[in-house]
């Protein structure tokens, strides 16, 4: 999840977006998918809008993608997939619009703790009967990882097989702390970031240490993200790595009022961009135009390269917090608009075992977008580069099964070796498999929902004065019913603890 790209988005979204033990590898092509295609070779295929996220605009050679993977995909399963990508920044708002409009998709990637809502306003379809059916390949790779995606008893969506955790870190440019000769090893905690911040303010007086992890994405996600499992929706949660099955208000904990007062501390000091709270661009922007040096981000093996590859400078990461396997993950998901979810499902299933489908989603066509390297990575054909390739969405984790994705040049060739025994360094939460079945309380978190989007990036960015304003969030908060979440949250943990002899 992860929490990659999982990780900085994430971060966001953990940051995370913050956002996160082994992962497998099996391929399991000979599926009732594959089964299935003589039997549907004389129909005309079913067109499958896939929605999912990037960092930047419409590629320019989708078209041509589509057009390669359905070369691939139509004869297997008797599909034709329309691509349909949507820019971070954009996408929660653009997810409500479609959702509510009940526009045509029939494959699409949700955000972190969106899952299970989701469900809760029966937006999504249930896919139990059709991955025993179609998915036995998701299933067999997935293996533990799919309890992750059960609401009461059923399975409405499925996560990507990536980094199964996330910790948390600072990451910014390698050009300013080596230039400078800051020492990073003495970071040990979050609050550690300051005697970096001001090194650069120093030096650098017009430049912005600090940006959002993820257009929209509070800090606290980026900040806290790892050692808190979420618990689905932000409104009640489990401290301390989920360790404690004690569900609390993460607003009135100290963690959360101390993130207030440095991230405050910080911006009056001139540490964190100005307009932060307002700004538009995504942090990747932000950091190419020289308006800000770094940004927050779930971390996780190759972030570093990760990230290199969408700022247009080389990148270091500052970990101040450990990884940690949650509930919350990025979900695959059947949208309610979909009419053959069995050929949604069946498309599913080729991104989790078939490698030739993965790879033409994550990467594009081989010889123009990628060329194999003679180190076993790939990257850029001769002439082409990030700016002018027509199709480089460097997130690769999102596609079903990143285990069978070719790594990309500036990675270790043994990446995902890497990335198996993070995940297996992962702190794991007691309440991992529980999920949260927000029915009852659906217009509770809707109106939770606003009163944090109202607050949450003035607050955490240190924009407004927490002195002021943070009685007034928390007496908002009480007032939507947030007290009434976590005790309805509490008790179905308790049950889920109590059935599955969790202590």
């Amino acid at each position: 999840m992860k929490k990659t790209k999982i990780t900085s988005i994430l971060a966001l979204a953990l940051s995370a977006m913050m956002t996160f033990s082994a992962c497998g590898n099996k391929s399991s092509s000979g599926t009732s998918a594959d089964n299935s295609k003589n039997k549907t070779s004389q129909e005309a295929p079913t067109e499958l809008t896939v929605v999912f996220l990037t960092t930047g605009p419409q590629p320019a050679d989708q078209a041509l993608v589509e057009e390669a993977l359905n070369k691939v995909v139509t004869p297997k399963i008797n599909v034709k997939v329309k691509l349909m990508p949507i820019n971070f920044g954009a996408a929660m708002q653009q997810y409500n619009v479609m959702l509510a409009s009940n526009e045509k998709i029939d494959l699409l990637l949700t955000f972190p703790n969106t899952y299970q809502s989701l469900v809760a306003q029966k937006k999504v379809q249930e896919i139990g009967p059709l991955l025993d059916k179609y998915g036995q390949g998701i299933k067999d790779n997935l293996g533990r990882y799919l309890k992750s995606n059960y609401v009461n008893g059923k399975i409405y969506g499925v996560r990507p097989l990536c980094d199964m955790a996330g910790g948390n870190g600072l990451i910014i440019r390698k050009d300013i702390i080596d230039k400078y000769n800051i020492d990073t090893t003495q970071v040990k905690s979050f609050a550690d970031l300051g005697n970096i911040f001001k090194i650069i303010k120093e030096k650098e007086p017009n430049l912005y240490p600090l940006t959002y992890g993820s257009q929209g994405i509070g800090f606290a996600e980026s900040v806290l993200g790892s050692s808190i499992d979420w618990l689905s929706d932000y409104f009640g949660v489990l401290m301390n790595y989920g360790q404690e099955l004690k569900v609390v208000n993460m607003f009135e904990t100290q963690e959360y009022k101390d993130l207030l007062k440095t991230m405050r501390d910080w911006y009056q000091k001139g540490y964190v961009m100005k307009d932060v709270a307002y700004a538009k661009e995504d942090q990747h922007t932000l950091v190419k135009s020289g308006k800000a040096l770094g940004y927050f981000s779930a971390t996780k093996p190759g972030i570093a390269q990760q990230e290199s590859a969408q700022n247009g400078y080389e990148m270091t990461v500052i970990e101040f917090a450990k990884p940690m396997a949650g509930s919350a993950v990025f979900s695959w998901v059947v949208p309610n608009a979909a009419k053959t979810p069995d050929k949604s499902v069946q498309l599913l299933n080729l991104m989790y075992t078939d490698a030739e489908v993965q790879n033409l989603f994550a990467w594009g066509i081989e010889g123009k977008h990628y060329e194999k390297k003679s180190d076993g990575t790939i990257g850029f054909p001769s002439g082409v580069s990030e700016k002018n390739s027509g199709y480089y969405l460097n997130t690769s984790w999102m596609f079903g099964n990143e285990f069978l994705s070719k790594v990309w040049q500036g990675n270790p060739a043994d990446i995902r070796e890497q990335t198996k025994k993070f995940n297996d360094s992962a702190s794991i939460s007691k309440a991992f498999g529980f999920t949260y079945d927000a029915t009852s309380v659906k217009t509770e978190i809707a109106a939770l929902s606003n009163v944090w989007t109202q607050y949450k990036l003035g607050l955490e960015s240190g924009t407004v004065d927490p002195d002021k304003t943070y009685p007034e969030f928390i007496q908002k908060l009480k007032a939507a019913g947030i007290d009434k979440v976590i005790a309805a949250k509490q008790k179905q943990l308790d049950e889920w603890a109590a059935a599955n002899n969790v202590k």
